[in-house]
């Protein structure tokens, strides 16, 4: 048996999220990103700060308030984490369908995973080819 620490399992996780990303396997590299994420969202947390998803709930707030429509917190990060959950989660029995933009979910979920990352450990992840495969495959797209 091996022990690995939360931040370990994360890495692994984000470092094959972005293997994956490269290969155009999105749903997988989704997924794996979103498990990265919250784990190391929930280490930031921990330490006091704020993690990346409250960031950007935070900025949309910003930009919706005063308007006739405005969302909660609560909905903003409900719509925000909605790919990562309708892969991780079961939820509505009689939904055979799931709606996805693959490529763009992954991509938001790798940077989220990436920013709670250096906020966790302080420093950038140590892989630095994988990034630069990631980003060359991130322009292709553009």
């Amino acid at each position: 048996m091996e022990t690995f620490t939360k931040v370990e399992i994360a890495s692994i996780q984000l470092q094959r999220a972005l293997v994956l990303f490269c290969a155009k396997d999105y749903i997988s590299a989704l997924t794996l990103a979103g498990a990265a994420e919250e784990i190391l969202g929930k280490i930031v947390e921990a330490k006091g700060e704020a993690n990346a998803l409250t960031e950007d709930v935070c900025y949309i707030e910003t930009r919706l308030r005063g308007k006739a429509d405005s969302m909660t917190s609560k909905q903003i990060a409900s719509f925000l984490n909605q790919p990562r959950n309708q892969l991780k989660h079961f939820g509505d029995v009689s939904a055979s369908l799931v709606s996805l933009n693959p490529s763009a979910d992954a991509e938001s979920l790798i940077e989220r995973a990436t920013l709670n990352y250096l906020r966790a450990c302080g420093k950038w992840p140590d892989f630095d080819d994988a990034y630069e495969r990631y980003n060359n495959a991130r322009n292709e797209q553009n």
